[in-house]
């Protein structure tokens, strides 16, 4: 039987110069997220209960999917994350999106965004690959938001063998 972890495993903060509007936006909109997402679409409705799903790009296959635990536009977000072919459980992605504190880290037009990945399988094969990816996802993430550059980083990550 699987068990869970008791603390996140992943958690990544970063300030970004937009708003929280265009922020929510770029996180869920069909059209952008390949922008930042090493080029893979990732598919959702994005209201509660709806799935959510990730194709590669090179051949259109599902990647990862999920469900839309929780959904408040433009503050947060969280679903569940699932790699095909990875037989565990789904684990948990939370998006927070805040206004930047003003007596700690930029102020003005920035805002304050956390990427929760957590509730993990123990010995989970999944841990070691978003940990690689999400820093590469939200580098270009940030660097198109503020600066409508895409994909700056030119980064690309495969869970599976090549």
């Amino acid at each position: 039987m699987m068990t869970t972890s008791t603390k996140p495993e992943f958690v990544y903060t970063t300030y970004i110069r937009t708003t929280r509007a265009k922020l929510w936006s770029a996180l869920t909109t069909d059209e952008v997220v390949p922008r930042y997402w090493f080029g893979n679409a990732v598919k959702s409705s994005w209201g509660q209960g709806d799935a959510v799903q990730s194709f590669d790009q090179d051949d259109g296959t599902l990647d990862w999917d999920g469900e839309v635990l929780e959904s408040n536009p433009p503050s947060k977000l969280v679903f569940t994350f699932r790699v095909q072919g990875v037989p565990e459980k789904a684990s948990r992605v939370t998006y927070l999106i805040e206004p930047a504190d003003p007596d700690f880290g930029p102020t003005g037009d920035a805002i304050k965004f956390t990427v929760i990945h957590d509730d993990f399988a123990k010995d989970s094969q999944i841990v070691q690959g978003v940990s690689r990816g999400w820093p590469g996802i939200l580098s270009n993430l940030k660097t198109m938001l503020e600066s409508d550059t895409d994909t700056p980083l030119g980064l690309r990550w495969k869970h599976r063998e090549e």
